[in-house]
């Protein structure tokens, strides 16, 4: 209305945009133009055209709207957005590029390329130098006329920079500048750490090799020298069957699918490889699935073990000789045994008679003494057949145990009353300090009687007169323990373990009063380790020894147990 005064009194052209309502309610645009004049009476009057411009303004008003939105984009990007006209005046950036250089208000529009450049040139010239500066200058320049695409630089405080660069149809350029910082940084890490990765792969001993589709993809210089080749090439792109003997390539295929499947890892399988001259040779591999340029693929590790199984085939036939060794000695030692006990049992019985007497007097008393020395020589063979039996059979494994539950003090009662004999001929004092409290235990009755015996006869033998040999006991929270000391000749340290080994004895004029064959440890020990035990020596030369028999805990049975 104020538009319509104005060119009434000014007599002035009217150009006028005005919005309306139509009569079903929508909204449109009119532009009206006219020219006012004058009439007689005074009256104002315009000669004009009205004209329907609702299309015209919607257009310019989503030409507005999409220049608006397109400048939100621009601002919103992370990179800096640079645009050229034809002459490399800039016409447009966003506020990020401010972000870029130390003088942000240099940017304006119009401004040339080349001052564009100034910043970035001067700092590529503090960094690098001069020559290094003209040369990024000259190739930036080449870059932004060819637009040859992406191109990475180190530019301002040492940080790197990615510029991509495209043409318009109509001729303009458009320039982004990113920052690569990071990117560059963990590029670099990446770069590194695989280098040391390939280091440390390279100077592994095994051979490392990466498969993918059944074909090696990379290798290491232990694979290459484990397969004769001259050079990783002669491998890579080379298919696993061919590295396979054939005896294993249906296992190689079933193992692959194995790994690609589910992922599995193969900890450990052996199999036979080929050399690239056909040679074969045993593997020991190990194999994971991994991911490959977005393939699945598999690691292998192998390790050459055809030493290692050449050596395991000697000791098998090497073990198989000793176990038919072993059975033709326990056949010969089974048969002998019997050649012998026979004809034994009968010296031993008709000695026995003889020095008896139980027919009537043999006139001379020396034809007694001799019965007497048949009778101890022929037992004494008879026990030494038998140790020597039963230590076979325990190497064999054919000694088995009968257990039984028992009270404990009986059984040493009965243990030295065999071997009280023996130390009244030697003047030894046999002192038994086993607590009448011991609890049952559970174990082969013959056998640990056997054990104490042993134990006590060797302790008498190896006792000079006036001696005392001791057995004690005692109860533990790890099993039960029996001691047997003596006051005899003693071993020095270096000669418990060759008391030890069967038929080693040790020199003594002592040891010749009762004939031995050097049986008595190295059985005893057998036979404590039969019942899960073991067996400690302790001794000094003219000091004594003193031996302990341990079982187990699990051994010991409830106190009850001896009532039933």
């Amino acid at each position: 209305a104020a538009r319509l005064k104005a060119s009434a009194d000014d007599l002035t052209p009217l150009d006028i945009d005005i919005p309306i309502t139509d009569m079903d309610g929508n909204s449109i645009w009119l532009r009206s133009k006219g020219l006012p004049h004058r009439r007689p009476d005074g009256a104002v009057i315009w000669d004009g055209v009205v004209i329907d411009i609702t299309d015209f303004k919607q257009a310019d008003e989503r030409a507005r709207r999409n220049h608006q939105w397109l400048l939100d984009a621009i601002g919103s990007m992370p990179s800096c957005f640079m645009l050229w006209d034809q002459s490399d005046r800039l016409v447009l950036w966003n506020r990020q590029c401010t972000e870029f250089y130390p003088e942000p208000e240099i940017f304006r529009e119009g401004m040339a390329f080349d001052e564009v450049l100034k910043a970035p040139h001067q700092s590529v010239l503090d960094a690098q130098g001069e020559e290094a500066a003209e040369k990024w200058l000259a190739e930036r320049h080449r870059q932004h006329r060819q637009v040859t695409g992406s191109h990475r630089f180190r530019g301002m405080q040492g940080r790197y920079y990615s510029i991509t660069e495209s043409r318009t149809p109509d001729g303009f350029t458009v320039t982004l500048v990113t920052d690569v910082t990071e990117g560059e940084e963990s590029e670099r890490k990446l770069r590194e750490s695989e280098e040391r990765y390939r280091t440390l792969i390279d100077l592994s001993p095994d051979a490392i090799y990466l498969n993918v589709n059944g074909a090696v993809v990379v290798c290491n210089k232990a694979a290459v020298e484990m397969f004769g080749a001259s050079s990783p090439d002669d491998l890579i792109g080379r298919d696993l069957a061919e590295l396979t003997h054939p005896e294993f390539r249906a296992e190689l295929e079933e193992r692959r699918n194995g790994v690609m499947r589910g992922g599995d890892h193969v900890r450990s399988a052996r199999q036979k490889r080929l050399r690239l001259d056909g040679t074969e040779f045993w593997v020991d591999l190990a194999a994971s699935q991994v991911s490959w340029g977005g393939e699945l693929g598999g690691l292998v590790v192998l390790r050459d073990i055809t030493e290692l199984m050449a050596a395991e085939a000697e000791l098998v036939r090497s073990k198989e000789d000793a176990e038919l060794a072993n059975r033709a000695k326990t056949e010969f030692l089974a048969n002998i045994s019997h050649e012998l006990r026979t004809p034994l049992n009968a010296i031993i019985g008709f000695s026995d008679l003889m020095q008896r007497e139980m027919f009537g007097p043999l006139g001379s008393e020396q034809y007694g003494e001799y019965a007497h020395d048949i009778y101890l020589s022929g037992t004494h063979l008879h026990d030494v057949i038998n140790d020597i039996l039963d230590l076979s059979k325990i190497e064999a494994g054919k000694l088995e145990l009968r257990e039984g539950t028992f009270p404990l003090p009986p059984v040493v009662e009965r243990c030295i009353r065999v071997v009280s004999a023996r130390a009244e001929e030697g003047r030894i004092t046999l002192c038994n300090n086993v607590p009448s409290g011991l609890p049952v235990i559970r174990a082969d009755e013959r056998k640990l009687k056997q054990i104490l015996i042993n134990l006590l006869s060797n302790a008498v033998k190896f006792t000079p007169e006036n001696g005392v040999v001791t057995i004690f006991g005692a109860v533990s929270e790890d099993g039960i323990s029996i001691t047997i000391s003596d006051t005899g000749i003693g071993m020095a340290p270096e000669d418990i373990e060759r008391a030890m080994q069967p038929f080693g004895q040790l020199d003594s004029h002592l040891n010749r009063r009762h004939e031995g064959t050097g049986l008595g440890l190295p059985l005893t020990n057998s036979l404590v380790e039969l019942h899960d035990g073991h067996l400690r020596i302790e001794s000094r030369r003219d000091e004594g020894t003193s031996v302990t028999v341990h079982l187990p805990a699990w051994r010991l049975m409830a106190s009850t147990t001896a009532a039933e």
